[in-house]
């Protein structure tokens, strides 16, 4: 029974307490209008009986610092700056500092020239300009550049590497049987813009404008450069080109019976600098329609073109001076032929046989003509037309004629 009364007190007890502590809940503090504060904090201190009480506490926050008294030569001056909330000001020494510029590679800053000489001010990164070469960078040679701070004035140098390597490459083209290039010429292994040959009916490369030779052709060394003495087998080009050079060497000569009887040619071309056509070179080459020889030409060998049953006309350069015997013997479809003005000898039965040739075109004079050593069996000569080169509208009676404005065409007065 007593344990029963001693539980129900105590249930008696607690109520109460706690009913004492929700009637204490209900009072409202008072706190200050002023501001309280430190040199870290403010806030409003209660003004009832819990003055230890407090609401809107706060870090300052502080405005700039102002100059209350400005340094004069080494002595200090003062600064001050207040919280804006609740007024709150704190004071600080204000040193005297250097009007030049301390620096190292990243900061610039003053130093203090009053009694405390290790303060330091104005500490802040560089601010950097453009910079500036003041040495270029080459391929073997490191280049140099500046900038300055626009600030204190420190100047940054820096050293820029080597420039990469730019291949120099020759002006002349190099070239072969089919493409043409150009070489580096700064020590390395290097060429550029190599492609096929674009040539034209003389065989000269629109592009490098070399004049590039047959491939296929053969060629043996005779001490002043190279003899072409054939073409290889299985080649069968109905054009064949005669170089004037072959690997860097002067292209001199075509050897003696070096295309006889290679009735799938049609045209030849023979390059500036050949001097000599051998003995039956194309002896009996019956498929040729077309022989363009250039200046550069001396002597024409013996039967060089002997039976060339198809050959319907050839100019014969200035610089030619001399056909050995028999070299056009049997062209039976010869109708017409330029002779150089430069002509001495025509040799025995050159143009026996080639009763088709109707006009021949003298690049000389009449009298010059007359001068030329014409040798046997050549009738067909005097009994066809024969025509004298003049440039200007002829006075004389005869027959004259001269090149177009195209330097090819034959034009007669």
């Amino acid at each position: 029974m007593n344990k029963r009364k001693f539980a129900i007190f105590l249930i008696i007890l607690c109520v109460a307490t706690v009913a004492i502590g929700l009637i204490g809940c209900t009072h409202r503090h008072r706190f200050s209008s002023d501001w309280s504060s430190n040199a870290l904090y403010h806030w409003h201190s209660a003004k009832c009986k819990h003055c230890g009480e407090m609401k809107d506490y706060a870090s300052h926050s502080f405005g700039i610092w102002s100059v209350v008294k400005a340094p004069v030569g080494t002595n200090d001056g003062e600064e001050k700056r207040v919280c804006g909330v609740c007024g709150y000001s704190e004071s600080r020494k204000s040193h005297a500092f250097s009007n030049d510029w301390s620096n190292d590679s990243v900061y610039h800053w003053k130093e203090a020239v009053c009694e405390h000489k290790n303060e330091t001010g104005y500490r802040d990164k560089h601010s950097f300009g453009e910079w500036n070469v003041i040495k270029d960078a080459t391929e073997t040679e490191n280049g140099e550049r500046e900038r300055n701070c626009v600030v204190c004035g420190y100047t940054d140098t820096e050293i820029t590497d080597k420039l990469p390597h730019t291949h120099a490459y020759s002006d002349e083209w190099a070239y072969d049987g089919r493409y043409h290039w150009k070489e580096a010429v700064c020590g390395h292994d290097e060429i550029k813009d190599r492609e096929l040959h674009d040539t034209d009916g003389l065989g000269k490369c629109r592009i490098c404008e070399n004049i590039i030779g047959t491939e296929g052709l053969l060629y043996e060394e005779n001490g002043e450069g190279y003899t072409v003495i054939g073409l290889k087998d299985g080649v069968l080009d109905e054009t064949i080109i005669i170089p004037p050079v072959y690997n860097g060497k002067k292209v001199t000569e075509i050897g003696d019976v070096a295309f006889q009887n290679l009735s799938s040619i049609k045209r030849v071309v023979i390059g500036e600098g050949i001097v000599k056509i051998g003995q039956g070179a194309f002896f009996s080459c019956r498929g040729i329609t077309e022989v363009v020889l250039q200046e550069g030409l001396k002597s024409i060998g013996q039967l060089a073109f002997y039976n060339c049953s198809n050959l319907v006309a050839i100019k014969i350069p200035d610089s030619v001076t001399s056909i050995e015997s028999e070299v056009f013997e049997r062209c039976d479809a010869l109708r017409y032929m330029v002779i150089g003005r430069e002509m001495m000898n025509i040799g025995f039965r050159v143009f026996k046989g080639c009763d088709a040739l109707s006009e021949i075109y003298y690049r000389g004079r009449e009298e010059d003509w007359k001068k030329i050593n014409i040798n046997d069996n050549n009738d067909v000569l005097t009994d066809t037309n024969l025509y004298y080169y003049s440039e200007t509208q002829p006075t004389a009676e005869g027959n004259y004629w001269r090149y177009g404005s195209d330097g090819v065409t034959i034009v007669k007065w």
